[in-house]
């Protein structure tokens, strides 16, 4: 049996299409075959792999909310549609065609597969496809060298590497920062660029969140964060090391100093050392001590402080 006899034999096929016709075409193919047989031999009419293993999936190569993609392999052919993550997706297959319907802010890349029976036999095609925004993993860096403490007013660089699963394509890269634990966000920059690396200037002290969105067509993508802590005095990178206790506390806090570095230990007896508690939800600034210099251990009288967490 040569190919185009083998598709016009199929008795799916005949039933579809009107019978005596096929019959006649099926001796019209074999003499055909026949023919080019004599010229070669190799020819690819009798070769019926030639012409059933071209089948491709047609539609998108990625979409945001809804796409539909389609398989075509001649008459008489049953289709079967599979997708490898249906909860991502609600999958309508009818025939030849396939429905994808993004659910919910679900993300990720897909893989569509269709088994197709027929008279060329059963063949499997695959098509892979990117839904939804970004869903990369990113690990934000310092990169402003020496970076151990951070000023108002001052730019500081910071960048991203990608994760190790990169799912989405990335467009541009929607770059911020914000108080800690707030949603008052300013964003640096152009959203739609594809800038790996901003610099962030911080307005006023406290504890900052810097964070980076990639985005695609689709919009803005999970989030990544690092924290930063924005202080007044960096001169000589005067550190040290505070532990408190008793904490939790319902009234007096005592507050240690070790480990100091030796930029701290010449500054003066006379120096002011000022403490301030923070609302931990808020990042407002409740209550501030100011003491000499001229101990390691303070006692701070927090009686009048609301139950609540804060930040030393």
């Amino acid at each position: 049996m040569n190919c185009a006899s083998r598709l016009f034999s199929n008795n799916t096929f005949k039933i579809i299409n009107n019978e005596p016709h096929e019959n006649f075409f099926i001796r019209n193919a074999n003499w055909l075959a026949a023919e080019m047989a004599v010229i070669n031999p190799q020819s690819q009419f009798t070769n019926c792999n030639a012409f059933c293993n071209n089948g491709i999936i047609e539609g998108a190569a990625t979409f945001c909310l809804s796409e539909t993609f389609t398989a075509s392999f001649g008459n008489g052919v049953t289709y079967t549609w599979l997708v490898d993550k249906p909860w991502l997706v609600t999958p309508n297959p009818i025939g030849n065609t396939l429905q994808l319907t993004r659910v919910g802010n679900s993300a990720g890349a897909l893989t569509i597969t269709v088994q197709m029976s027929g008279a060329c036999g059963t063949t499997t095609l695959t098509h892979n496809v990117i839904m939804g925004p970004p869903s990369n993993s990113y690990s934000i860096t310092p990169l402003t060298m020496g970076t151990e403490c951070y000023q108002p007013n001052n730019f500081y660089y910071f960048s991203i590497e990608p994760g190790a699963t990169v799912y989405q394509f990335v467009t541009g890269y929607e770059w911020g920062y914000r108080p800690y634990n707030t949603t008052n966000e300013t964003i640096v920059g152009d959203p739609n660029q594809p800038y790996s690396t901003v610099s962030i200037v911080f307005p006023s002290t406290g504890l900052y969140e810097v964070f980076v969105r990639p985005r695609n067509t689709c919009g803005a993508g999970f989030e990544s964060t690092y924290p930063v802590k924005v202080v007044w005095n960096c001169s000589g990178g005067g550190w040290f090391r505070v532990s408190t206790a008793p904490n939790p506390t319902k009234d007096d806090i005592y507050v240690t100093i070790d480990e100091e570095r030796q930029e701290v230990k010449n500054l003066s007896s006379n120096e002011n050392v000022q403490m301030s508690l923070y609302n931990f939800n808020t990042m407002q600034m409740v209550r501030t001590w100011r003491l000499k210099n001229d101990q390691k251990q303070y006692k701070l009288d927090a009686r009048t402080v609301k139950k609540g967490m804060y930040v030393l």
